[in-house]
């Protein structure tokens, strides 16, 4: 409906268990054919569009997962080493007494 050359847009499904839909569109004057195939191929280029943005979107969320994810597990690293370096001073503290 928001298409500048169509007046009037609507479909119908006859019955679910049927593959058939019913589109009516009514036009300022070009034929409806041309109308709803132009429409259409427009459709085709904004879904185009989302998609390359979505999977754009997806691919550097899952970059930037695997940077925190790394980046995790080298704090987590660090930790143990830690934690290793501290048992050690530890244990040389118990036998020293």
């Amino acid at each position: 409906m928001t298409y500048p050359r169509v007046t009037l847009a609507g479909y119908s499904i006859p019955h679910p268990s049927l593959e058939c839909v019913n589109v009516r569109v009514q036009t300022t004057g070009d034929p409806a054919r041309e109308v709803l195939k132009d429409a259409c191929q427009e459709l085709m280029l904004m879904n185009r569009h989302v998609r390359s943005v979505f999977d754009k979107d997806v691919s550097e969320f899952k970059e930037e997962q695997a940077h925190l994810k790394a980046e995790e597990e080298r704090k987590n690293a660090e930790e143990e080493e830690l934690k290793k370096q501290r048992d050690l001073l530890e244990s040389m503290d118990i036998e020293s007494n």
